[in-house]
Formats: structure tokens, sequence, C-alpha cells
């Protein structure tokens, strides 16, 4: 009997990312960094490249060492991208999901089985894994790192962390899950610690189990001093996750690699990040308590793929109500502090395993560089803990809580439209990141003013889906994302594709000469640049044609060259 309902929870971890990722989708295909996976170039998942250049490049096929690295060094990711993909070019990206969606699904186990651990009195405590279980894989945050193949990193590194917790697990296996955690992804290195304090709490209470039971008002010093006993039997373990940390974090400041250099930080992606002083305090105040609420199952600002310039005002003083949010956590982080002082026998290790996989967040807190901005994937880390909680919750109810309370058909109800209205926004959610347009359409309903979601639904009209080719709503779009954002200068590049398909010459001719300028389309604008000119020459009627074609030319080039000189002559000032 429990290996059938094991199975069929397995099962339904699994169906509940694989009905909507095989649902028939007419405009469905690679979303966003998909893109990039998909991408017959990349050399390093779909060509000849070796180990040593897969080791030696960043996620995106870049030399780490590049100043166009954005310093995210995931090889192992990149080579299960290599190895682990469909038969044929059209299942690829279908197999990539797939091996998300397992992955999420064995993560879902590992803190299944961490919840048995962690309440290891409680009655049925198979059933405590299954609730836990389905409570991680419903997380309407581990969307975007399930169903979109590029965040495989994301979920991966949450796999090998959640190994790391539990102190049954073979030393051998830890060894394993350390070396491809770091491997895997970036972000890992900020699980450890998290991974660390929770295999001390879980450790502590497996050796509970094998002494006498004490009052269940054990004073505080007593249960931390049982905690500290519990680190010292686990020293080897505590001490190989931080020697292996300072190992990674020495070879990446061996190797320069460990910011990201700012001229890739981009207010179009992450608005904030320029800010300085209270400014800036008060605003990544803000942001962390969105991704607190998120990880707690809440979305204050509503769902978007991004959350980019103008998407999140900014916060101007320190009475906008929106501050509100950071304030009403603090609260309830504090009371639980209160609680587990009060009651440090039942509590104090829970809320420190709470406590500490919210540290995942430090990345997006504001103290160091990053060029994320507010997504759910920062968040999947953090919910380990939340799950936890979830899962204890809901494992008291269903034993206990609906016998102990009133109505019990009214809390039935209750529960089953919880649980339709968790299922719901999975699938929903999953089949927006099925293809570029609904994806699209849904940030832009959260954040009508998101500038560069205008950018891109510009494309969409202007050829990259021939059924929807719009050439009047590509240009609308554009100039949307152009009064939001003057300083976006990818637009240009798509303002010349726009302009080149309405014959409009002269204003693709100009706007190519902006999109080279600008370092985020330079590549793809020389491109354009190299084929155009030759073919406007050889199409002139006349010599008097094909000189003023020449004209335009070389005016357009030593414009190109004066502005970039006075571009890197400023450089040189500011930084010196």
């Amino acid at each position: 009997m429990r290996l059938t309902i094991q199975v069929l929870v397995h099962c339904f971890c699994l169906g509940l990312y694989l009905v909507p990722i095989f649902q028939p989708n007419i405009n469905g295909g690679p979303t966003l960094d998909e893109l990039h996976i998909m991408n017959k170039d990349n050399q390093d998942i779909h060509g000849s490249a070796t180990l040593l250049q897969i080791f030696s490049n960043d996620y995106w096929g870049r030399p780490m060492m590049s100043e166009s690295s954005h310093k995210s060094w995931r090889p192992l990711t990149v080579l299960s991208f290599r190895y682990l993909k469909g038969i044929s070019i059209s299942d690829q990206l279908t197999m990539h999901r797939c091996v998300n969606v397992i992955t999420h699904a064995a993560a879902a186990e590992v803190v299944g089985i961490l919840s048995t651990r962690l309440f290891p009195g409680r009655d049925h405590l198979f059933l405590l894994r299954m609730i836990t279980k389905a409570s991680f894989a419903m997380h309407g945050s581990h969307v975007e790192v399930t169903c979109n193949a590029a965040n495989r990193n994301h979920i991966l590194a949450v796999f090998f962390s959640a190994i790391l917790c539990d102190p049954f697990c073979p030393l051998l296996l830890v060894v394993m899950a350390l070396v491809c955690g770091f491997l895997c992804s970036e972000t890992f290195l900020f699980q450890v610690p998290a991974a660390a304090v929770t295999l001390v709490v879980l450790q502590n209470y497996t050796r509970r189990k094998t002494v006498a039971p004490k009052s269940e008002k054990q004073s505080l010093s007593s249960v931390i001093l049982e905690h500290l006993s519990s680190a010292l039997s686990v020293t080897p373990r505590l001490v190989l996750m931080m020697f292996s940390m300072f190992l990674y974090l020495g070879g990446r400041y061996y190797f320069d690699t460990l910011d990201i250099p700012e001229g890739l930080i981009r207010p179009a992606e992450n608005p904030f990040y320029h800010f300085s002083g209270q400014h800036r305090a008060r605003n990544y105040l803000y942001v962390l308590a969105v991704h607190i609420a998120k990880s707690w199952g809440l979305d204050p600002i509503g769902f978007s793929h991004e959350y980019g310039f103008d998407c999140v005002p900014a916060l101007e003083s320190w009475t906008d109500p929106r501050l509100a949010l950071p304030l009403l956590i603090a609260i309830l982080l504090f009371s639980s502090v209160l609680l587990a002082l009060r009651y440090p026998r039942q509590l104090l290790g829970p809320v420190a395993i709470h406590f500490a996989w919210l540290m995942t967040l430090f990345p997006i807190s504001g103290l160091v560089k990053v060029g994320t901005f507010i997504s759910d994937r920062i968040v999947v880390a953090s919910s380990v803990s939340v799950c936890l909680w979830v899962g204890l919750a809901l494992h008291f109810w269903v034993t206990r809580g609906v016998h102990m309370l009133p109505a019990k058909p009214l809390q039935c109800l209750l529960a089953a439209w919880t649980f339709a209205v968790c299922y719901a926004r999975v699938h929903t959610r999953t089949l927006q990141w099925m293809d570029s347009i609904s994806l699209l359409e849904s940030s832009l309903e959260t954040c009508p003013r998101f500038a560069k979601a205008h950018m891109e639904m510009s494309k969409v009209y202007s050829g990259l889906f021939p059924n929807l080719h719009d050439l009047r709503k590509s240009r609308h779009h554009l100039d949307i994302a152009l009064s939001i954002d003057p300083n976006l200068c990818d637009i240009h590049q798509q303002y010349a594709h726009v302009a080149i398909q309405e014959g409009k010459y002269l204003e693709y001719e100009s706007e190519l000469v902006e999109a080279i300028l600008c370092p985020f389309t330079m590549g793809g604008a020389i491109e354009m640049w190299q084929r155009y000119w030759p073919a406007a020459l050889s199409s002139a009627k006349s010599e008097n044609e094909r000189w003023q074609i020449q004209q335009r030319q070389d005016e357009y080039s030593r414009a190109i060259q004066e502005r970039a000189q006075l571009k890197q002559e400023e450089e040189e000032r500011t930084s010196s």
C-alpha cells in the first residue's frame, strides 16, 4: 500500500508539469534563455567544444575571463544539456524540460525525507513525507525553474544542497553532492551554510531518540549545548562543507571571476542597482521582502517573468506604504524568534533552519553585485524550509486538526479549494512559460510599463511568429518601450528590423548606427551593417544614387568612430 501511494504521489509531482508541457500549443517554442540553449551556434551544447573549453566558459559560452562574461560558471548544467536531449531536434526542447521536471520531483522527494528527520516524533511519518513532497512540488515560485529548461541550474543546486542536510547520507555521497553543486550553479555557494545548519539540527533530533527523554521545559542554554554537541558529532561533514566553500571562493578570486562587470548590470533589468545610501537600503529592503513573501507562497506584486525598469517603481521615501510589507515580515520573523526562545526544545531548531534558508536570498540583498532584480527562481532554495513547515501544518490538520476543529465539511471544502487554487496556479503559469506570447502578455498585465517586455513583444509581431506578423503593432510596442526607457539601447536594433521591412531604408541606416554603438547589440548590428551596404550599393540604379549611398555609409562610419572614441575617453576619465 505504501509503495502504491508513493508511486501515485511521485506521478502527481511529475504530471503537475508534464501535462501542460505536452499540451498542444500552436505558438509553443523556446522562451527567453531557452533560445540560447537551443541555438545551434552554441558550441558548448551543440558543437565540438572540448571539456576544457566547457569548464573555461560561462553558462552562455563566453570565456569566464572575458569582460563580456556574466561569470555564471555552470559546467555540469551545460554538460547535462549536451548529453541529455531528444533524438530529433523537435524533441530536444521537450526533453530538456522533462529533465527539469524529473529533477524537481527528485528534489521534492529529498525535502519530504528531510521532514521526517526534522519532526521524528510525529505519528504517520510516511504521510508527513508525502504531504511535504507534494507541497514542495506545488509551490508556485518553482514554475520558472521547472518548466523553463535554461533555469535547470537552480533546481539542481537545491537538489544537491538538500542531500547535504541528511545526517544519514553516506560521506561519499556528501562529497559528490558538494562537487556537483558547485559545478552546476554559483547559487549553491549560498545554500551550503543553510545545509550545514539543517544538518546540525537534524543530527540533534536523531541523537535525542537514543537518549532518555528530557523535560519539554528544557532551558535555552541546554538546548544550545545539545546542538553544539551535535555539531561536533558531524564535524567531518561541516569541515568538508566549509573547506569546499573557501576552495570555491578562492578559485574564483584567483581567476578574478567573482564579480560581474558593472557594464553588464543594466537598469532595464536591475533598475535599483545604481542606487546608493538610504535610497538603496530602502529599495532593497522592499526587494528582499518581496522575495521572502514569494518563498512563503505569496505574490505581492503579481506574476511576471522579469520585473525590469519601471515595473516596480522606486520607493522615494520611508513613508512609502509599500514598506508595510518588510515591516510585517520583520514582525513575523521576530515573533518566531521569541517563540523559539520561549520553547527552545520544540522550536529553536526548526526556526534556525528557516532563517538559514532565508539567508540564501543574500545575493539580492543589495550587498553584492548581481544582474538579477526580482525573480521567482531566486526564492526556490528559501522555499525548502517553508515547505517543511507547510508539510507539518497540513500533516497536523489531516491527522488531528480536522477532528478537533468544528465544521468538518467546511474544513474539507476549504482544503479542496486551496489545493485547486495551487494546482491551477502551477498549471496556468507553466502554460504561460511554454511560449513567448503568453509569457510576455502575462508580464505586461502585471507590469504595463515594462519597457523590455514591450520590446520583446515587438519581436513577436515583426516576424518571430509569422502567423502574427503585424508591423504596425510591432512599432507601437517599440514606441511605448522608448517612451518608458529612452536609455534602452537594444531597442534600436529592433527599430532597424522593423524599418527595413517597411522599406524605410534611411531610418534603417540611422537606427543601425545606434545599434552598433549599443554594447548589447553590437555583434548582431555589425553583421547587419556588413550585409546591408554591399546589397544597397549593388541595387543602385545610377551612378549618382550609388555615390549618395556611398556618402551616407562614409558619414555613418565616421560618426560611429567619433562617438566610440568619445565614449572611450569618457570611460577613461571616469575610471581615473
